[in-house]
């Protein structure tokens, strides 16, 4: 009798049960936590991520990390990695990892079984596993704010089954028998990775996926479904910190995947952190979540993570066969069959510690007014004084933080310092406007760093007190005087353009050439009708009043007058200047008053006065001479032609009879709010 009238084949359809989802997971749960990894992840996670942050090694890293699974059918802590990393000639870092718990396997009863004559069913099952467990990487500083990554890794795919053949037995019978046959594949696989720190607060990085793939053998046609896809992507990430304490990352991949995560570092060097991954490809566009809690203490860090998927449907051995063919699988940890885990990771620094190459010697600072605040940006705070510790020049740059008034530290531009030379370095700091409601004068405490590679976090640093003043304080230099005008204040530009509203038909009507010099006039007329002098309510000449508060208080000192009138004058378009005098035989009689343009050229002069005392011939912006006009502003209360008078007869003696212009203890000073 021929095989075929012996076995009926019957084809039946049975589920595929997951045994054991083993999946890999990134190496270090902050990294879990925090999803978007590309830029964010330093240190010896950064092998199997992005090998180029490797370059956050200091000299020896070590990192073991374990997790547990959330499966009713098989719960259990897993070993998950164990990675060695280490720093060398400065610029260079490699990493081995091994990873035991990276391995993802299935078991698969088969979909056909054979009947045999005496009604015994003979299953042809299937074992797959995935298993990416070794890997090396090399990382290099190629400038100081770029490091380049490669890695090398391991894939093994084994897949065992039953397989059927037939035995020819005594009496020419042909009996069926079942053996066990396994499959399997090895493939070697390179990535690359690149970080770039392109400023103090951003930072970004890119990573490939499969980029090379090497394997010694191909799988059976018949069994390539069940094989694990590697297809070559790229990773691209950013991360930006606003403040010093918050990150926040994003990665986006070619397979339309993307990622946005971030880390807030608390107090006692405590950091949460969570992560959304978005998929367009799934019906759920946000397939997986996760959070995470660490701790660091010098050279120690622990972290915890938890990392949960929406979509339970094919999880905890509920997926058939067909899903599996379906769905595939190409990421150990994103994929439709891992389950919920908790992941956790301990990271050790040892070896020598980072040899400082650099050290803050000497810092002078400032005091602090918040009416300069937007002019620290481009005019030096401080200086320090930093010295080359090593026999060969090195590249450094200064970082400085006051945390209640900035939002990131500010950082100089490279310097070099020779062997064991001396360098002062000034330094600039950018705050937030909101200084400029401090009402009192206060000792803060502000921080100044050094380094020399954006990898190291700091060569030394320092923490000094400033005095950051009140916002109506003023160091009594008339250079910045001009910082208490605010032309844009809602105060100013809603007082200016009605005074201006009131006259406008006389203004429309009026010489075209007297225009400024007429709407100046009407506004200094207004401005007398809203105030009185009275002497500053702290009797101190270190106080200067912000225009609008001026305006609301009805009066001020000449300091406060001038201001105030500059302000009015420039949110019109009026040019004006200070002019600051300080008797030498009398300093404490020191006074101020201003001058505006009126536009007209000194041929003109006619038009203003017959008498050229009266006026004053200088040049304006554009380098061109013009008319101005100065004015006692004290006097504003007898009006605009005894305020200029007054401040003719004033500019006159200091200026052209006692050279106080040329000796120096006369000021003019434009203002320029550029």
């Amino acid at each position: 009798m021929r095989p075929q009238a012996l076995f009926l084949l019957v084809l039946t359809q049975l589920s595929v049960i997951a045994e054991r989802a083993e999946a890999q997971v990134p190496s270090s749960a902050r990294e879990v936590a925090l999803g978007a990894w590309v830029t964010s992840v330093r240190g010896a996670a950064s092998i199997d991520l992005n090998p180029a942050g490797l370059m956050g090694v200091r000299d020896w890293e070590s990192l073991g990390s374990t997790y547990v699974t959330l499966s009713r059918s098989a719960p259990g802590f897993i070993f998950q990695d164990a990675i060695l990393a280490k720093r060398f000639l400065e610029s260079n870092a490699l990493a081995f990892r091994y990873s035991p718990g990276a391995m993802l396997s299935f078991h698969l009863p088969d979909t056909n079984t054979i009947l045999m004559p005496d009604s015994i069913k003979i299953p042809l099952d299937k074992s797959i596993s995935f298993r990416d467990a070794i890997e090396l990487a090399y990382a290099k500083q190629i400038t100081r704010d770029i490091s380049l990554g490669i890695a090398f890794r391991t894939f093994q795919e084994e897949i065992s089954m039953k397989k059927i053949f037939y035995k020819l037995e005594a009496g020419n019978q042909f009996v069926a028998q079942t053996a066990d046959s396994t499959y399997t594949q090895w493939a070697w696989l390179a990535d690359l990775g690149v970080k770039w720190q392109y400023s103090p607060s951003i930072l970004f990085g890119a990573a490939t996926r499969n980029l090379l793939r090497f394997s010694d053998r191909t799988l059976p046609s018949d069994l390539r479904s069940l094989s694990f896809h590697m297809p070559r992507m790229l990773r691209i990430g950013a991360a930006y910190s606003p403040t010093a304490n918050l990150l926040l990352a994003l990665d986006i991949d070619t397979e339309k995947h993307a990622v946005l995560g971030w880390e807030y570092q608390l107090p006692y060097n405590i950091a949460l952190r969570q992560s959304t991954h978005i998929d367009a490809t799934t019906s759920r566009i946000v397939p997986a979540i996760g959070l995470g809690i660490g701790w660091s203490y010098r050279f120690v860090e622990l972290n915890a993570a938890w990392l949960h998927f929406t979509d339970q449907r094919l999880r905890n051995n509920q997926a058939s066969f067909v899903d599996f063919e379906t769905e595939g699988i190409s990421n150990l940890v994103m994929n439709s069959f891992t389950d919920d885990r908790i992941v956790f990771s301990l990271k050790v620094a040892f070896g020598k510690a980072h040899e400082p190459v650099a050290r803050i010697e000497d810092i002078e600072l400032t005091d602090i007014y918040p009416s300069m605040y937007y002019v620290y940006a481009y005019r030096p705070v401080g200086r320090a004084r930093v010295r080359n510790l090593t026999s060969e020049p090195v590249h450094v740059r200064l970082s400085f933080m006051i945390n209640d008034f900035m939002n990131t530290p500010t950082e100089t531009k490279p310097e070099i310092i020779p062997a064991h030379g001396l360098l002062e370095i000034p330094f600039t700091a950018l705050f937030k406007e909101s200084i400029t409601r401090e009402q009192e004068t206060s000792l803060r405490a502000a921080e100044i760093a050094v380094e020399s590679s954006p990898e190291v976090p700091f060569e030394d640093r320092a923490q000094v007190q400033v005095v950051v003043h009140g916002r109506n304080d003023w160091n009594g230099d008339p250079h910045t005087l001009q910082y208490f005008v605010t032309p844009t204040d809602p105060a100013i530009l809603a007082f200016s353009r009605s005074a201006l509203e009131k006259y406008k038909t006389l203004i429309d009507t009026s010489d075209p050439r007297l225009n400024t010099f007429l709407r100046s006039q009407i506004l200094f007329s207004e401005f007398a009708n809203r105030l009185t002098y009275v002497n500053d309510p702290r009797l101190s000449d270190d106080r200067v009043q912000y225009p609008s508060e001026t305006l609301s208080l009805k009066g001020g000192d000449c300091d406060d007058m001038s201001v105030a009138f500059a302000s009015i004058l420039e949110s019109v378009g009026i040019a004006s200047a200070f002019v600051d005098i300080v008797p030498p035989e009398d300093p404490e009689n020191a006074h101020v008053f201003i001058m505006f343009d009126t536009g007209l050229p000194p041929k003109l002069g006619s038009l203003i006065s017959d008498n050229p005392k009266r006026y004053v011939i200088r040049k304006n912006s554009r380098g061109e001479d013009r008319i101005w006009i100065p004015l006692e502003t004290t006097e504003v209360t007898k009006g605009f032609e005894t305020a200029w008078k007054l401040g003719a007869e004033q500019y006159f003696e200091n200026v052209e009879l006692k050279s106080g212009l040329i000796k120096g203890w006369v000021h003019v000073i434009d203002i320029d709010l550029d």
